[in-house]
């Protein structure tokens, strides 16, 4: 009990440190204070700490600046009471039908129907993103309600169909995530020896599964209810903005164009303390249910603690210090930044290009005629792998020859009224037709054309996002896993970020004043973004890296004094290549839900500011990307709900590419390593069975000269 009450504090502190940085953000995104007190710090902090006075003393928010009539508490006890409507039941109806899906995957594993079935469900329900779905479903009720065959009012907070019809968009990619927490879980356990015993007794798979694997399963699954609460507290501004559901979420995103820094902090910070709760309420169950896997993962976490503290080292570092200080500044210069160069330029240019050279080379080698038949076997063996190459290169020529094709309008030309070759009063936005494919936007330009000259800017932003976040995990990765400070602050950070949604994160970085005025916007929010998700990618490599480091190839190199970008390079890159690709390309459909969500709530990577005088300061979007595209979504749905329906669309299916593309790759690689162990096994065997009828003819030879003596 006492370690389960330290776990507790400690999550405590995280939320404390993760609101603290949160009211700081919010602060200094104010115009009158940004621009009042920007350079003074010692004002700042005095602000959150009479802040969280406030907060404790007084338990308010404070007054809403937007609402002068209305505290903040007032706003935050009405809007909260509708959020928590489809929060606290799309949570539920998350785990538990994950859990179902997980354990009924589970079994019918061995049945092809089945497993493909539930492999296709999670790709077109897990993966799509759940903005493309509501938009989806939106479009076809609009169709119905246009042509008479259905009444219903879509939008609004007032019935039971608003309510039901959000709770059910937000839970699918939720439940689709538990579903594959789940049957990862029992796959793991159902190699165990206590497994093997149960069968051994004849006991059926359906209570083994139930009885002894879901039992021992418990402890994985629920140490994954935070990223659960996570997803579905993330994904709440988008789908209430698009159902036009009146909750916290929606007035979070006008809050935050409003300048409300009061009424956004008031719905920020319950927010998290949701996610602290879903932490404590899971380690109870725990501990209750299966308390030795909690006090196991408790004191193993405290033992690294005590053992932390005894740093020895710092006392003499402290009285070296002005040596050791020239030294690592000289030693950062001359060899850590220059290895950080050369391993940038191997990543981006020399081991693609040793890809490349492999696949050429492989395709070189086949004559002509087995080439079409390779394909073949290809595509019949590995058809997701096929498709998932077949969408890729279509998006690809689509981003470079798109533009340049005779059917795409290159200048891009609208119109508001026009006539058309009948002498018919046309007028913008037009539906999908023959005049135009994809239809027009409200300014009557071609939202096919405008949709292939955004695909080459989006894949760009894609791709640039990946690059940086590969190119400083990959080294922080390797240090992670021989440096216990290392392994200790990446830990931190990722504990730390663990409470902030990534997408609430970059809508509060993205409406700073500094970076809505700064001339490189574009750039520093591509970094931003991609530094936001270091933490999980440097703790999946350094994973790899810690098995690597156990072989004993490693070992003989570091002992001849092997520097750490010729180890990276030669050792820990070729060994698991096929993983960094595989994590690459799932990464970057990561990215694009992110774009996409960053999209419907107004934060464009590239933009410029314009002042209206009835409305007042407003931002412009500069870009045809896919994600930008979806800025008007609200009001183009209720008009012309294609405009939102095809950048989406175009979307998904980048982003079903990018998945079928990797689980297809790590498939491949998989049953060709498997093939080379088979085949070094038959190898293997060969040569035992020629040493042994070697050593026979050689027994007989040696027992005839015996005689003949």
């Amino acid at each position: 009990m006492f370690l389960l009450m330290n776990k507790m504090v400690k999550n405590f502190i995280l939320l404390l440190l993760a609101s603290t940085a949160i009211v700081y953000l919010v602060f200094i995104s104010t115009l009158d204070f940004y621009f009042v007190n920007k350079t003074n710090w010692s004002v700042m902090a005095q602000a959150v700490f009479e802040y969280y006075r406030d907060l404790i003393i007084n338990q308010s928010f404070g007054m809403s600046m937007e609402y002068p009539v209305l505290s903040v508490n007032d706003i935050v006890s009405e809007l909260y009471g509708k959020s928590l409507k489809i929060i606290i039941p799309a949570f539920i109806i998350s785990f538990v039908l994950g859990i179902i899906l997980g354990i009924i995957r589970f079994i019918g594993r061995d049945r092809k129907t089945q497993n493909k079935f539930h492999k296709i469900n999670h790709l077109f329900f897990g993966t799509v993103p759940d903005f493309f779905l509501l938009i989806t479903v939106q479009f076809g009720i609009i169709l119905l309600i246009r042509a008479n065959l259905i009444e219903l009012d879509l939008f609004g907070d007032e019935t039971w169909f608003h309510l039901l019809f959000p709770t059910a968009i937000i839970s699918i990619t939720p439940i689709f995530y538990i579903s594959n927490i789940t049957y990862q879980s029992l796959m793991t356990e159902k190699d165990r020896d206590y497994v093997r015993t149960a069968m051994s007794k004849g006991i059926n798979q359906q209570t083994i599964t139930l009885k002894h694997l879901l039992w021992n399963a418990w402890p994985t699954i629920f140490s994954y209810t935070q990223t659960l609460m996570l997803i579905i507290i993330s994904s709440l501004p988008i789908i209430e903005r698009l159902c036009f559901y009146r909750g916290a979420g929606h007035q979070l995103i006008v809050s935050l164009q409003a300048d409300d820094a009061y009424v956004v902090l008031g719905l920020l910070l319950p927010l998290l303390l949701l996610v602290l709760i879903t932490v404590w309420i899971t380690d109870i169950i725990k501990l209750w249910i299966i308390p030795i896997s909690l006090e196991q993962e408790l004191s193993e976490s405290t033992i690294q603690v005590k053992r932390f503290k005894r740093v020895k080292w710092l006392v003499d570092f402290i009285k070296s210090i002005p040596y050791k200080t020239v030294r690592l500044v000289y030693s950062f210069f001359t060899t850590f930044l220059f290895n950080t160069l050369k391993l940038a330029f191997y990543v981006t240019l020399i081991f693609p290009f040793k890809i490349v050279k492999r696949i050429y080379f492989s395709i070189v080698t086949l004559s002509f005629l087995r080439v079409p038949k390779r394909i073949f076997s290809l595509i019949k063996e590995y058809p997701s792998f096929a498709l998932g190459i077949f969408i890729l290169a279509g998006i690809a020529f689509m981003a470079l020859l798109g533009p340049s094709l005779p059917f795409v309008d290159s200048e891009l030309k609208g119109f508001r009224v026009k006539y058309d070759e009948n002498m018919k009063l046309v007028k913008a936005p037009v539906p999908p037709g023959d005049a135009y494919w994809f239809g027009t936007d409200q300014n009557g330009r071609d939202l096919f054309s405008i949709i292939v000259h955004g695909a080459k800017e989006t894949l760009m932003q894609l791709l640039i996002i990946v690059v940086i976040r590969f190119f400083i995990s990959i080294p922080l990765g390797y240090f992670s896993s021989i440096n216990r400070g290392t392994k200790t602050l990446l830990g931190f950070s990722n504990s730390l970020l663990s409470f902030l949604p990534t997408l609430i994160l970059v809508m509060l970085i993205g409406n700073l004043p500094s970076l809505l005025e700064a001339e490189n916007r574009y750039v520093i929010l591509l970094f931003v973004i991609a530094l936001l998700d270091i933490g999980r990618i440097s703790e999946i490599i350094r994973q790899e890296f810690i098995k690597i480091n156990k072989t004993e190839y490693l070992v003989a190199a570091v002992t001849t004094g092997t520097n750490w970008y010729n180890l990276i390079t030669r050792h820990y890159i070729p060994n698991i290549y096929q993983k960094i690709i595989f994590i690459f390309i799932s990464d970057m459909a990561r990215i694009m839900v992110l774009l996409g969500g960053l999209g419907i709530v107004d934060v464009f990577l590239s933009q410029d500011l314009q002042f209206d005088p009835t409305v007042g300061l407003t931002v412009v979007n500069l870009t045809f990307t896919w994600p930008s595209l979806l800025s008007d979504s609200l009001s183009d749905i209720h008009i012309a709900p294609w405009i939102p329906f095809f950048p989406s669309l175009f979307i998904a299916i980048t982003i079903i590419g990018l998945n079928l593309f990797g689980e297809g790759l790590k498939n491949f690689t998989d049953k060709q390593k498997k093939k080379k162990i088979k085949q070094q096994q038959e190898v293997e065997k060969v040569e035992l069975l020629s040493l042994e009828s070697h050593k026979k003819h050689w027994d007989e030879n040696s027992s005839k000269k015996k005689i003949s003596v």
